[in-house]
């Protein structure tokens, strides 16, 4: 192992449970001693020499055979440094203190395999043996899924998920490994949850609605084969994103379709035609299970009500509101 910072005695009590002996230094080899079974380059590295640097001396060193080299950089270092290591003839590339767990558990694996063993003929192969390493730490989530990565740092997944939130997972746990640049998940697809479009809107309207970071009174929801659309205005970007979240993790969501619009001033207006719609509903109709949305001067009534007379007079309360254009009425009658 080379490097002599404290982020190097860290390295070393992470490695200490290898089944290896392991030789320090604070001088940066030209060439690996016999029976050395792979390098571990911990930055900062003596004389200011980077990671990528020493990687490409020691690939390029003829008194040896190639052996795996570990780079362990700091969580600051930019992707650009990443992939210059990669190119360079990385093995693996690792953020410390962040991959403290998966530093000893990859390395042990890949020296324990002779396929791995020196430089892989392409930056984006040992890359891929990275994202897969990181995806067998959680199973549960990651069973099935087949990871690739482009010349560019593209990584590109595809395979069967159980939920749209553990979709929005794998993507994010994807992002934050060293040397990704972009991911493509459109290849994952989230399977049916047996649940009918009905139950899933319903469930979509009732986690907003009880929410309090949310307004629910200017977004309309609707399922089509577990693809939720979701429109509507929000007051800002946070709320938008509160929004998107809060359906992601619904049951039976499987693709989200977003045509939210950022707009204080119609989240204002359209909030006030929502509170008094739905004050005047809950006023003349108290028995009915009626909720109100407004937004673009569209208002959407949802829920349900006890027969199909009571649903039309509902429909036409609401669109004697004079700031109501065009109603969308979605009342399902009790009993159908």
């Amino acid at each position: 192992m080379v490097g002599e910072s404290d982020r190097a005695n860290a390295v070393v009590r992470a490695l200490g449970d290898l089944a290896v002996d392991m030789a320090r230094t604070s001088e940066v080899p030209a060439a690996a001693e016999p029976g050395t079974l792979g390098f571990v380059l911990v930055s900062p590295l003596p004389d200011g020499k980077s990671a990528a640097r020493v990687t490409c001396d020691l690939r390029e060193s003829k008194e040896t055979d190639p052996i795996p080299v570990f780079a362990v950089i700091g969580d600051d270092v930019a992707d650009n440094t990443v992939r210059r290591t990669y190119v360079a003839g990385a093995t693996a590339v690792f953020q410390w203190p962040r991959e403290a767990l998966l530093l000893a558990r990859l390395v042990a694996e890949l020296l324990g395999v002779a396929l791995v063993r020196g430089r892989a003929a392409k930056p984006q192969t040992a890359l891929t043996r990275t994202l897969n390493a990181h995806l067998r730490l959680i199973p549960w989530i990651t069973s099935g899924i087949s990871v690739r990565t482009t010349a560019d740092g593209e990584a590109i997944l595809t395979g069967p998920v159980g939920t749209y939130r553990r979709k929005l997972e794998l993507r994010r746990m994807t992002m934050g490994v060293p040397g990704v640049k972009r991911v493509d998940d459109s290849g994952l697809w989230v399977t049916p949850s047996g649940l009918s479009d009905r139950s899933v809107a319903t469930a979509v309207r009732t986690v907003l609605r009880h929410t309090t970071a949310v307004d629910d009174g200017t977004v309309s929801v609707a399922s089509h084969g577990g693809r939720v659309s979701v429109a509507g205005v929000a007051a800002s970007r946070r709320e938008a994103r509160r929004i998107l979240e809060l359906v992601g993790q619904v049951n039976g969501v499987r693709d989200i379709d977003n045509s939210l619009v950022v707009s204080p001033p119609a989240k204002k207006k359209n909030r006030s035609t929502a509170l008094r719609l739905n004050r005047l509903l809950t006023h003349r109709f108290p028995e009915e299970r009626v909720h109100v949305s407004v937004f673009a001067n569209v208002a959407v009534a949802t829920g349900s009500t006890t027969s199909l007379s009571r649903k039309t007079e509902i429909e036409e309360l609401i669109e004697r509101d004079p700031a109501v254009e065009r109603v969308l009425n979605k009342l399902e009658v009790a009993g159908d």
